[in-house]
């Protein structure tokens, strides 16, 4: 499958299936965030509480590496 086909699939699926309408007014009171969301609470989750914050850090999140 060459990249036209495959951007022809995508538009195609996201036409099919497309986001439920939003009102960004609402975001504030219906968007959570989700634990762990603060560095430490990774570090206490993930590494025992032993993650060394003048260490660099690289980790996925959302499927995209952060460092």
């Amino acid at each position: 499958m060459d990249e036209n086909e495959r951007s022809a699939e995508v538009q195609a699926q996201y036409e099919s299936y497309p986001y439920p309408a939003r009102d960004p007014a609402d975001e504030a009171k219906r968007l959570v965030a989700g634990s762990p969301s603060h560095l430490l609470e990774i570090a206490h989750y993930l590494d025992a509480g032993h993650l060394d914050p003048g260490e660099p850090f690289s980790g996925v999140g959302g499927r995209r590496w952060h460092r």
